[in-house]
């Protein structure tokens, strides 16, 4: 919360990106699914609140390629990830 203070004070209008799990790996963990719904939405109300916008790819848990591993983009994720910022740069763009 500490960076979207910041930006708020700075009256910097961030996109804020929220990259899900991997869904198959963590049922493996025996992470329930309930409680990755819960993380997923205390980030949303948290980004909300400062009024900042988000791209939130939390539905893509089990979307093949969209994850590289357990943490990282993979290709398929980078496309949604970019088409994401570029529609934020085009809708700010003045």
């Amino acid at each position: 919360m500490l960076f979207m203070d910041i930006c708020k004070n700075m009256q910097i209008d961030p996109l804020i990106i929220s990259i899900p799990v991997h869904g198959k790996w963590y049922d493996y963990c025996e992470f329930d699914i309930n409680e990755r719904q819960n993380y997923y939405e205390k980030i949303n109300k948290t980004v909300q609140s400062y009024n900042f916008k988000i791209a939130d790819f939390s539905s893509h848990e089990y979307e093949p390629y969209f994850l590289k591993d357990i943490m990282h983009i993979g290709w398929k994720g980078w496309i949604y990830f970019n088409e994401a910022i570029d529609e934020y740069y085009h809708a700010n763009d003045q």
